[in-house]
C-alpha cells in the first residue's frame, strides 16, 4: 500500500477535506441560485447579466457529480441538503436561504436531481420556472415553454418525506462500505485532476508532467478494483464538457481495470493495462474540444484529424524514451486502438451472424477497445448502459473479440439495470 493511499484512507483529515469541499460547493451553488432566481424576475434568462453566475452554477454542479457520481439539492424549511448533507451557511446567508426557500415553496419545487453533467442552457430553463413570465405549474420536467432534459424536479410537498426516508435508510448502511466508496471517489477525482494537468501540459497550457507521476494513481485504482470493483462502476459515465478527454481517459482506465480483474489478470498486469488505457488517447490533446465532443457526422477533414491521433499518441510515447515493457504496451495499445478485431459476416436479413477474425490484437488492446467504445457511447453519445451494450453486440460487433464482448456485457449488466423509486426518479442500483 502506497504512502498516498495510507494518507487518504487512514486519516480523518482527508475525509474532512472531502466534506469541506462539498460544503464549499454547496454554499457557492446556493448563492448562485439565489442570484439567478432573484434577478430572473427582472431580466430574461438569456440576458448577458447571467453569464458568469450561470457558469459558476454549472461548474459547481458538474464538480459535485464528478466527486459523488450523482447530484441532488433539496430544500426543507429554510435549510438545503446536498446529497442528503445539510449545507452549512453562516448568519449572513440567512436572508439568501430564506428567499430561496420561499421561492421554491411558491413554485412547488422541493429540489432537483440529475446523474450526468449539466449545461447552462438547462439551468436557464430551470430559472424560467421562477420568472414573472411563467404562469404554468412546474412538473418533473419543468414547464412546457422550457422543458428540462437532464434535470428532474421534485415537488415541495414530498421533500420532507423523501429526506426522512433517505436519512433512515442511510443510518442502516455499513460504515466500512461507506468508507470504501468515499475512498474510491477520492481516488477517481485525483486521477481526473492528474489527467487535466497532464493534458494541459501537452497543449502548452502549463508545465509538462511526466507520465510516471500516474504510477501511484494507477496502483490505487488497481487496489480498489481488485478488492471491490463495484465502487467504480457508477463513475464511468461521469463527464464534463470542458474536460471531456480527461474524464474519458480515466473512465476507460476504470472499465479496463475492472474487466482485467474479472478475467483474472495479476496486479502487475492490471497496472500495465491501466497505464496503457490512461494514455491511449493523448494524441487527441491538441485537437479542438468541440471536435472531441462532436456527436454528429464528421467532415472528411475532421475524420482525417481523428485518424491521425493514434500515430500522434505513439510519437509522444516514443519521445519519452520509455521502451521498457510498460512503454511497449502503451505504444501497441495506442497504435492498434482503432483497428477492428474482425470482419462482419451478415445473414440474409442484414444482421451480423458472426465475426471473422482479421487482426491479431494484444489482450490489452482488446480490453481497451471495449472500454473505450462503451465509455464513449454512454458519456459522449449519452446512451444508457443497456443501449450502449446493445449497439456493441449488433452494429459494432466486428470491432471486438466475441469472447471478451460476452464477458464485458456480463460485468456491465448490473449498471444497465435501473430501479424506479416511489417518486418516479430513475436511480442506479449501484
Amino acid at each position: 500500500m502506497t504512502d498516498d493511499k495510507l494518507k487518504i484512507a487512514g486519516t480523518p483529515d482527508t475525509g474532512r477535506a472531502y466534506q469541506d469541499k462539498l460544503q464549499q460547493l454547496g454554499r457557492e451553488l446556493v448563492g448562485s441560485l439565489h442570484m439567478l432566481i432573484k434577478n430572473v424576475k427582472l431580466y430574461a434568462p438569456d440576458n448577458a447579466i447571467f453569464v458568469k453566475p450561470l457558469e459558476k452554477a454549472e461548474g459547481c454542479i458538474n464538480t459535485i457529480i464528478a466527486m459523488e457520481g450523482r447530484f441532488t439539492l433539496q430544500g426543507a424549511g429554510e435549510s438545503f441538503y446536498l446529497n442528503s448533507m445539510q449545507v452549512k451557511l453562516d448568519l449572513k446567508s440567512l436572508d439568501t436561504t430564506r428567499y430561496l426557500a420561499q421561492e421554491f415553496e411558491r413554485c412547488n419545487v422541493g429540489g432537483f436531481s440529475l446523474d450526468r453533467a449539466i449545461n447552462t442552457g438547462e439551468i436557464q430553463n430551470f430559472m424560467y420556472i421562477f420568472s414573472n413570465d411563467n404562469t404554468e405549474p412546474a412538473g418533473e420536467s419543468g414547464v412546457s415553454a422550457r422543458k428540462l432534459m437532464a434535470l428532474k424536479l421534485r415537488k415541495f410537498e414530498k421533500i420532507k418525506e423523501i429526506l426522512q426516508n433517505k436519512q433512515e435508510g442511510e443510518a442502516t448502511l455499513d460504515q466500512s462500505k461507506l468508507d470504501r466508496k468515499r475512498y474510491a471517489l477520492v481516488v477517481y477525482a485525483r486521477a481526473v485532476q492528474f489527467m487535466r494537468s497532464y493534458l494541459a501540459g501537452i497543449r502548452g497550457e502549463g508545465p509538462e508532467l511526466p507520465a510516471s507521476k500516474a504510477i501511484h494513481l494507477i496502483q490505487d485504482l488497481v487496489d480498489i478494483s481488485f478488492e471491490q470493483s463495484a465502487h467504480f462502476l457508477g463513475l464511468v459515465t461521469a463527464t464534463n464538457n470542458e474536460d471531456y478527454l480527461a474524464f474519458h481517459s480515466v473512465g476507460v482506465t476504470l472499465l479496463s481495470i475492472v474487466f482485467g480483474v474479472e478475467v483474472g489478470l495479476s496486479k502487475e498486469q492490471l497496472r500495465e493495462l491501466g497505464q496503457a488505457a490512461l494514455f491511449h488517447d493523448i494524441g487527441k490533446a491538441g485537437l479542438d474540444g468541440a471536435l472531441l465532443r462532436k456527436t454528429g457526422k464528421l467532415t472528411p477533414y475532421e475524420e482525417r484529424l481523428l485518424q491521425r491521433c493514434p500515430v500522434e499518441t505513439v510519437k509522444r510515447k516514443l519521445r519519452t524514451g520509455n521502451l521498457a515493457r510498460t512503454g511497449i504496451h502503451d505504444i501497441i495499445v495506442a497504435y492498434d486502438n482503432q483497428r477492428a478485431y474482425g470482419r462482419a459476416i451478415k445473414d440474409l436479413s442484414g444482421n451480423i451472424s458472426m465475426v471473422e477474425k482479421t487482426a491479431d490484437l494484444s489482450v490489452y488492446t482488446k480490453i481497451v477497445a471495449l472500454a473505450d467504445c462503451y465509455e464513449t457511447l454512454t458519456s459522449l453519445q449519452d446512451y444508457g448502459p443497456d443501449i450502449a451494450l446493445s449497439l456493441m453486440n449488433t452494429d459494432l460487433k466486428q470491432h471486438f473479440d466475441p469472447g471478451y464482448l460476452k464477458i464485458f456485457g456480463r460485468i456491465l449488466k448490473g449498471l444497465a439495470r435501473r430501479v424506479v423509486s416511489a417518486e418516479g426518479e430513475k436511480v442506479s442500483i449501484f
